[in-house]
């Protein structure tokens, strides 16, 4: 585990975050402000007999809260906030047993994509896609593939920009814009702060000591864009997903590279773009073959989800 964990924090350092270590000792009423409306006292923590502060009386539950005392505090003297945690948590237990203690990635960001400099007077800004590329980084570092971001709710998180994290059956966390009533009760600057949470231990059990690699395709592949039209309800994932399992053996690689809504469509709907590779290991795979495959395509993910092509 400290080898990944290691490999993690040099991943983290290439991506431009820093990593801090933070208190803990904190307060019930600090972590329920994740919550907004959560009652402080209905949580049981873990209780310092003898605290030596008020602020530091229970034993913490997540790293959130303490990344974003960080990113308030650092938020006087800089714009760009990327920052990391590793470290445990703890869980209460049975009656007079010791608490579990999972270790935790937590991930902070807020502030310009990279540092500000003479050519670039107008930086972008860290947004939820920028935090999921950094957790895509890391999923790759542990060489894990088939990982799943779905639409979810979280109270900590705004809205329509949360995602659970999850591979196979297993949820490893959750990552997303930090909702406007816990921005207001850490007292944050203005502007977008991203976060996420991550079950390290869970991870770490499925991460591959290895990558899987393949031969280098001998035969060209046949490339093909398909526009989908769905409702809005339907999630990228999902419509992937059933492309994947429509396509077959041929179908390499699937890509959403194009979301649109607008005038063009009816109210409630998006159209999906995706970019498909077909390709074969034993020849070049004819027009006519690549042309069935596609309309098979089509045809299932009609039937599953309702999608028709875009005219």
């Amino acid at each position: 585990a400290v080898d990944w964990e290691e490999r993690l924090r040099d991943r983290l350092a290439v991506a431009g975050l820093q990593e801090i270590v933070t208190y803990r000792l904190t307060t019930a009423e600090r972590e329920a402000a994740l919550t907004p409306g959560a009652d402080a006292a209905a949580r049981p923590y873990i209780r310092l007999a003898n605290p030596i502060s008020a602020d530091r009386a229970v034993m913490r539950q997540t790293l959130l809260a303490g990344l974003l005392e960080v990113m308030a505090h650092n938020a006087r003297v800089r714009d760009r906030r990327w920052f990391f945690e590793i470290g445990p948590v703890y869980l209460p237990a049975g009656p007079g047993e010791l608490p579990d203690e999972p270790r935790r990635l937590g991930i902070g960001m807020a502030g310009p994509v990279v540092p500000s400099f003479w050519a670039e007077h107008a930086p972008a800004q860290t947004d939820f896609f920028v935090l999921k590329g950094v957790v895509e980084a890391l999923l790759e570092s542990l060489h894990l593939s088939g990982a799943t971001f779905r639409p979810a709710d979280h109270p900590t998180f705004a809205p329509g920009r949360t995602a659970c994290l999850t591979l196979g059956d297993r949820t490893i966390g959750y990552l997303g814009q930090l909702h406007p009533a816990v921005h207001r009760a850490f007292d944050l600057a203005a502007g977008p702060i991203c976060l996420a949470e991550l079950d390290l231990e869970a991870l770490f059990r499925m991460a591959q000591p290895a990558a899987a690699l393949a031969p280098v395709p001998r035969f060209p592949a046949a490339l093909q864009d398909i526009a989908l039209v769905v409702d809005d309800s339907v999630a990228a994932a999902d419509l992937a997903d059933a492309i994947r399992a429509a396509g077959g053996a041929w179908l390499a690689e699937v890509h959403l590279f194009d979301v649109y809504r607008g005038s063009q469509l009816p109210a409630g709907q998006k159209s999906l773009a995706f970019s498909l590779a077909f390709q074969a290991g034993d020849r070049t795979l004819t027009d006519a073959e690549v042309d069935a495959e596609r309309t098979r395509i089509v045809e299932t993910v009609s039937r599953r989800l309702g999608a028709r092509l875009r005219g």
